[in-house]
C-alpha cells in the first residue's frame, strides 16, 4: 500500500517563532529610538522670565549665562550653549535669547539681526544668531555647534516650548 503525503499548509511552529522574534525586534528598535529622542528636559531662565520646555535630547544639557548690555538699553541677553559644547570649547554658544520690554513691532534696527520668537504680555523674546563659529572649520566642534544651532532654531519655532515665568 502506498500512502500519499499530504501537502502542508500554513505556518509551522518554527516560522511563527521567527516572525514573533522579528516583530519583537522591530518593536524594541522603535521604542528605543522614541525614548532616546523624547523630550524630557526643561530649562528655567528666571532672569529673562522664561522657561524652555520639552528640550529635545539633541540639545541635552542646555546652559546659559546672563549678560546685561551697557548704556541705556533695556533688554537682557542670555547666551545659550550645551554642556558638551562648553566642555570642548569654553564660551562657545549656539545663539542668544534676548528679552525686550513692551510689544514687538518689528523695529528696523533689529531686522535681520534678532529673530522674533514669542510675545508675552509685557515683553517679547528674540533669538540672536551667531556671526562666527567657535571651532575651526570642518572640526568636530564646528560640526557639533552647527548641528546644535540648527536644532535650537527648529526648537524655537514652536511657541509652546517657551513659557512665561513672570
Amino acid at each position: 500500500m502506498f500512502y500519499k503525503k499530504l501537502k502542508q499548509t500554513g505556518f509551522g511552529a518554527i516560522e511563527l517563532i521567527i516572525i514573533l522574534a522579528l516583530a519583537c525586534l522591530v518593536g524594541f528598535t522603535g521604542w528605543f529610538i522614541y525614548s532616546k529622542n523624547r523630550s524630557t528636559e526643561n530649562l528655567q531662565i528666571p532672569e529673562l522670565g522664561i522657561q524652555l520646555k520639552n528640550v529635545p535630547s539633541s540639545l541635552k544639557g542646555l546652559t546659559y549665562e546672563i549678560e546685561k548690555p551697557s548704556g541705556n538699553d533695556t533688554y537682557l541677553m542670555a547666551p545659550i550653549s550645551t554642556f558638551d559644547l562648553s566642555k570642548h570649547i569654553p564660551k562657545c554658544y549656539i545663539g542668544e535669547l534676548d528679552t525686550y520690554e513692551g510689544k514687538y513691532n518689528d523695529p528696523s534696527e533689529l531686522r535681520g539681526i534678532v529673530t522674533f520668537v514669542k510675545q508675552f504680555d509685557k515683553f517679547w523674546v528674540g533669538y540672536f544668531g551667531l556671526l562666527e563659529p567657535c571651532g575651526k572649520a570642518n572640526s568636530a566642534e564646528f560640526k557639533m555647534q552647527k548641528d546644535q544651532i540648527q536644532s535650537f532654531k527648529s526648537y524655537l519655532k514652536d511657541e509652546k516650548n517657551i513659557q512665561d515665568l513672570r
